[in-house]
């Protein structure tokens, strides 16, 4: 009697990190992990965790065959988070492997976000006055940039400027605020 035993399975898996950069506000992003393993139609199971943030990170499908390679879609949700860094992992499960689990880590940067406020108004005693408040961690940069129904760009008049200015930058500092 021979016995042969072939070389033990393994998995894979790319990339082996995950980082993406977001907006405060923007809607779900998603990237994508590929499992890979030596043998074909292997049993893979996919689960979330976070670190922080609650449950901002998911995975679709959460389990499927690599015939050797799967893809799993990863969801990386912003909504309702402020401004920050959240990590959390993947970790990838595949039957009769020797190196499983593998551990994907995952890390979502969120940034202030844009603000669209329409219809200002200037002239014909009209005026808006816009109050920007920081109430994150860190300092804040803001560009305001000033539009006409049409979309072409509009020059207004802003206190303590000289002339009509079509965009306003600054800076407001930690608790700070800017009345413009």
């Amino acid at each position: 009697v021979n016995v042969v035993i072939g070389p033990a399975a393994t998995v894979a898996v790319s990339p082996a990190a995950v980082s993406v950069n977001v907006l405060r506000g923007d809607s779900p992003q998603t990237a994508t992990i590929t499992v890979t393993t030596t043998t074909a139609s292997t049993p893979v199971n996919a689960e979330t965790r976070t670190n922080n943030g609650g449950n901002w990170l998911s995975v679709n499908p959460s389990s499927g065959f690599a015939s050797p390679t799967r893809a799993f879609a990863l969801i990386l949700d912003p909504t309702g988070l402020a401004a920050g860094s959240y990590t959390g992992a993947v970790v990838l499960y595949a039957a009769n492997t020797v190196n499983s689990p593998i551990t994907v880590p995952i890390t979502m940067n969120i940034s202030g976000g844009r603000q669209v406020l329409s219809q200002l108004a200037d002239g014909g005693n009209w005026q808006t006055t816009i109050t920007l408040v920081n109430m994150e961690n860190t300092q804040a940069g803001f560009t305001l940039r000033f539009y006409a129904q049409d979309g072409s760009a509009l020059r207004l008049p802003i206190e303590g400027s000289p002339g009509r200015l079509e965009a306003f930058e600054g800076v407001i500092p930690v608790g700070g605020s800017r009345t413009i």
